[in-house]
């Protein structure tokens, strides 16, 4: 299989979404496992730098999402969001967060041992069965995404288009965000959904 690892936040997200599309063409029965990467922190004195992250983050997700066997983001960051949240504390981890050395080496910390399954010789898995076991009911973004892609869709929804001119007049189609943004929408209303009737059940259950 093929794992990819790729920045959200900028330019670098396009170039993953056409990898993985093409992968997906060329080797559709091979599993793709895609890390979208985001920094710890972001320079907030640039308003419009600001408002391309988020506009790249949505792309990215929504193409890299639907290219791949597993899509998961792999960072610190409290929030793909336009305000800015607090990094993610651990109870036995000191770190500091402006530091890109230390937040990468936590990250690469997780992703050494959530792939373990298919790297040990004498296992018996592959990407596509990680994939699977990850990907409950056929969703190939990881349920963290519930609260983020919420988040995504609101702040772009609140921006709206308007600011987006000089974003389209580099290449980008106003119909292929529109296009995006739906589906950030779908997802995350589709974890809310799964949750609300995962609760529910165990709910009954308990009864």
């Amino acid at each position: 299989g093929f794992q990819v690892l790729c920045d959200l936040h900028d330019g670098f997200s396009g170039v993953g979404a056409k990898v993985t599309e093409l992968l997906h063409d060329e080797y559709s029965r091979k599993g793709i496992l895609t890390w979208g990467l985001t920094p710890v922190t972001h320079n907030m004195g640039d308003s419009q730098k600001n408002f391309y992250r988020v506009l790249n983050a949505a792309l990215g997700i929504a193409h890299l999402s639907a290219h791949s066997s597993l899509f998961c983001p792999l960072s610190l960051s409290g929030s793909l969001g336009i305000k800015p949240q607090p990094p993610i504390e651990f109870p036995y981890v000191n770190y500091d967060a402006s530091l890109n050395y230390h937040s990468s080496a936590v990250l690469a910390a997780a992703l050494d041992t959530l792939t373990v399954p298919y790297r040990l010789c004498s296992s018996q898995g592959s990407m596509m069965h990680l994939a699977e076991m990850l990907s409950f009911s056929g969703r190939k973004s990881s349920p963290v995404l519930r609260t983020l892609l919420s988040d995504l869709c609101r702040d772009l929804q609140k921006l709206g288009t308007r600011r987006c001119a000089s974003f389209f007049a580099a290449g980008v189609e106003e119909d292929d965000f529109h296009e995006a943004l739906q589906d950030l929408r779908t997802l995350s209303q589709c974890y809310e959904m799964g949750f609300e009737a995962d609760d529910s059940e165990d709910e009954s259950d308990s009864d």
